[in-house]
């Protein structure tokens, strides 16, 4: 009896090696997400995300913003490919060197926060005329991910992948937690989106939600 005590207590530490100790607090973190950009993050029940990666997991949140990024390093990079062609049938895909794309950048995260206008300094006015367009795709703008500015359209560097599973306009929030809209086109004035910024160079994947 005592054998297989520690038999099974043996194999169960095995089994929980296995999986890094963030997947529960990133579990506990994402079911505690607004409804509407929660299924834009993997599920770690479903998914073996947290098997194909290291411990490099970054977990970041602000009101109305999240993120949660995974680089994929040595042995798992070809599971980063399996990720990247699979992100890439489901959903609409932006190349951030695409010059047919236009994709706004001027929601405020907080109310003291400088508004982010766009990578190209563009005034208010020309920002609101230039994407005031539904086909415009909202997503983070690109300094929270890179320090460097890119001398493409979008602002990412050029071999950046930016994939939107969904963006629509409307009130998700609270007016409480609603963020000005000052800075946007009408028509983005409130809204939600999410998606997945696609990292060839390091091997990265950055999953994102907004709300504003």
């Amino acid at each position: 009896m005592k054998k297989n005590f520690l038999l099974f207590t043996l194999i169960f530490l095995l089994i929980s090696s296995c999986f890094p100790t963030v997947s529960y607090e990133y579990n506990d973190w994402r079911n505690k997400m607004p409804d509407e950009i929660r299924d834009a993050f993997p599920d770690p029940i479903k998914s073996k995300v947290f098997l194909y990666t290291t411990h490099e997991i970054l977990i970041k949140e602000r009101l109305g913003y999240f993120r949660y990024s995974v680089t994929f390093r040595g042995i798992r990079e070809k599971n980063f490919h399996y990720w990247k062609d699979s992100l890439q049938q489901v959903a609409r895909m932006v190349k951030s060197a695409d010059e047919g794309i236009y994709i706004p950048f001027g929601f405020q995260l907080k109310h003291d926060e400088k508004p982010k206008i766009s990578p190209n300094n563009l005034t208010v006015r020309s920002f609101k005329e230039k994407y005031s367009s539904l086909d415009s795709l909202p997503v983070p703008h690109p300094t929270d991910f890179y320090s460097k500015r890119s001398s493409t359209r979008s602002g990412y560097p050029e071999n950046t992948k930016i994939v939107v599973f969904d963006a629509k306009p409307g009130e998700y929030l609270p007016d409480s937690l609603l963020r000005d809209g000052e800075y946007m086109p009408e028509v983005w004035y409130n809204g939600y989106s999410k998606g997945v910024i696609i990292d060839d160079e390091s091997n990265k994947l950055i999953f994102w939600g907004i709300l504003w």
